[in-house]
């Protein structure tokens, strides 16, 4: 993977932030996505998943934006929060598809294109 391709994290949730009601001594909450800080795994609560073990963070990336979101398995309703990761240096990955097609298919990180760096949806 060579070096600038875009990457996607997806969480569901999102955090909170304080809005003030102009002169007046009341605010109210907006939803707004994780932070950046939040959107790498968490040292101190790694659960277990497809590739790592309880207690050992796994960062799960995806070339596709949509993709990364789906894989949250996210129940109507949800908030998910989207991190747009760009790679810095090229990096040797294992493609893991599971059809021939796939396999050797052009990626999204070869299709040029060009995305924000936060998306934000409500599903």
């Amino acid at each position: 993977m060579e070096n600038g391709a875009t990457l996607w994290r997806a969480q569901i949730g999102n955090d909170w932030r304080r809005e003030d009601m102009g002169d007046q001594p009341f605010f109210y909450e907006v939803e707004e996505p994780f932070s950046p800080e939040r959107m790498v795994p968490l040292r101190d609560r790694a659960s277990e998943g497809r590739a790592n073990p309880k207690g050992i963070p796994c960062l799960y990336l995806s070339t596709d934006m949509d993709t990364a979101m789906t894989e949250t398995r996210p129940w109507i309703g949800s908030y998910v929060s989207v991190a747009q990761f760009v790679v810095v240096k090229k990096l040797n990955v294992a493609d893991c598809s599971t059809t021939e097609s796939n396999r050797h298919s052009r990626h999204s990180w070869d299709s040029g294109h060009s995305f924000g760096s936060t998306d934000w949806r409500g599903l």
